[in-house]
């Protein structure tokens, strides 16, 4: 009762009062469980082996999605016959895409028996602005990044793995809302945004 609330988070973070320097114990249960973060080029290995090590699902929404070797591990998974993948994505930025690579990337993906929906929120500017991949119902991946090479390769970006099961189901539960609702991606969507991105070339 004496303490104020910063010395109640250090004590709950395991941090020293001389210098907010975390305990080993703390950087270690980060890493068993829980939430684990990621910025600069620690992100795309951290993606990349959760996208080689996936056994059954990866459910995602993405905002853009172009990077040639997330999108060639999915799409080996689903050759395999040993994942189901699911993306709801913008349904704009599907169409109009800003990502030189993202539609030819977009009709390999689903050309492989990855299932696709579009989402357009309510609001004349609003857009499906997440980015997150959910693998084997067990992990997210979430945060600022594209899937995108300018995402994962340039930009300044925060990467979060989580791990705890209570914030994954409810991530789980959200992806599962939009995908009641979400338009399907048909052969003419498919169509339509090869279409465009050809008179953009």
């Amino acid at each position: 009762p004496s303490s104020g609330p910063v010395e109640r988070a250090r004590a709950a973070l395991g941090v020293s009062s001389e210098g907010w320097k975390a305990s080993r114990a703390w950087k270690d249960s980060q890493r068993v469980g829980g939430v684990q973060f990621y910025t600069g080029l620690d992100r795309l290995p951290v993606i990349n082996e959760e996208l080689t090590g996936m056994k059954s699902s990866i459910d995602a929404l993405q905002y853009q999605s172009d990077h040639t070797q997330c999108i060639a591990h999915i799409i080996a998974k689903l050759a395999l016959g040993v994942v189901k993948a699911r993306f709801i994505f913008d349904k704009g930025n599907f169409l109009n895409s800003s990502c030189a690579r993202q539609a030819p990337r977009m009709k390999e993906l689903w050309e492989a028996g990855c299932e696709m929906k579009v989402m357009k929120p309510p609001g004349g500017f609003a857009s499906m602005h997440v980015k997150s991949l959910i693998i084997d119902a067990k992990t997210v991946l979430t945060g600022s990044s594209n899937m995108t090479h300018n995402g994962l390769e340039n930009n300044k970006e925060h990467l979060y793995r989580i791990t705890d099961q209570s914030a994954v189901y409810e991530v789980l539960s959200d992806f599962e809302k939009d995908w009641a609702v979400a338009e399907l991606v048909t052969p003419d969507l498919i169509e339509d945004m090869l279409s465009r991105h050809a008179k953009r070339a």
